[in-house]
C-alpha cells in the first residue's frame, strides 16, 4: 500500500505539488498523466526517496524494494548491456532471458555506446525487469521507441507487471492501456502572487 497525503514540494520558491494524495494498493497499477511540469516525475522522485517533501507524509508499507526505469536511461558506460543489469542483483540467464524477450539477442557483451538510443533504452526496460521489486516506478519507459519496438515491449512489460505494483508516468496512450489499471489526471499548481 502507498499513501500520499497533503504532499507538498516546491522548487527554488515555485510550488510543484500543493496538497497531493494519492492512494494505491498493493498490485495496483497507476498512470500518472498530465502536462509537462505538473509534478508527476517528482511523485515518482518523491516515492524513490530521491527526494523529500516539505509537508506532508507518504506512507509505503513496510521497505518496498524498488524497480524504477528513469528518463534517461542511467547506464553505467563501461559495463556491457547484460553487465548493466546483472550488476542490480539479476542471475545472468535472467538478464538474458530479458535481453532477448527484448529484442536484444547477441547484443549482450556490448557497452552503451555501441548501441542505438532505442537498444539503450530497451537495456534499461531489460534492467528493472529482471530485478523485480515490490514497486515498479516508470517515467515515461517506451520514450524514444519507434512504434513497432514499443508495441513488442509493451508486450514483454505486460506480462511481466501482471500483479506488481506500479507507478506509471506517461503520456502515451497505448503504453497507459498496455500497463495502467487506473488513471490519475495532473495538473499544474496554479502560483501565488
Amino acid at each position: 500500500m502507498i499513501k500520499l497525503t497533503s504532499v507538498c514540494k516546491s522548487f527554488d520558491g515555485r510550488d510543484v505539488l500543493r496538497d497531493f494524495s494519492l492512494s494505491v494498493a498493493e498490485g495496483e497499477r497507476v498512470c500518472l498523466k498530465g502536462v509537462s511540469g505538473c509534478g508527476k516525475t517528482t511523485v515518482i522522485r518523491l516515492l524513490a526517496g530521491l527526494e523529500q517533501p516539505d509537508s506532508g507524509s507518504i506512507e509505503l508499507a513496510g521497505q518496498p524494494k524498488l524497480s524504477m526505469i528513469f528518463q534517461e536511461n542511467r547506464l553505467l558506460p563501461w559495463k556491457s548491456a547484460i553487465d548493466n543489469i546483472t550488476v542490480a542483483g539479476a542471475d545472468a540467464d535472467t538478464a538474458m532471458d530479458y535481453l532477448e524477450r527484448l529484442g536484444l539477442g547477441g547484443e549482450q557483451h556490448k557497452l552503451p555506446c555501441e548501441l542505438s538510443g532505442g537498444m539503450r533504452r530497451r537495456v534499461a526496460i531489460a534492467r528493472a525487469l529482471a530485478n523485480p521489486g515490490d514497486l515498479f516506478l516508470l517515467d515515461e519507459p517506451i520514450q524514444g521507441l519507434d512504434d513497432g519496438t514499443a508495441g513488442k515491449v509493451l508486450e514483454v512489460m505486460a506480462k511481466a507487471l501482471e500483479g506488481r505494483t506500479v507507478i506509471l508516468v506517461s503520456h502515451d496512450d497505448d503504453e497507459i492501456s498496455a500497463l495502467a489499471q487506473r488513471v490519475v489526471e495532473m495538473a499544474p499548481v496554479e502560483q501565488k502572487q
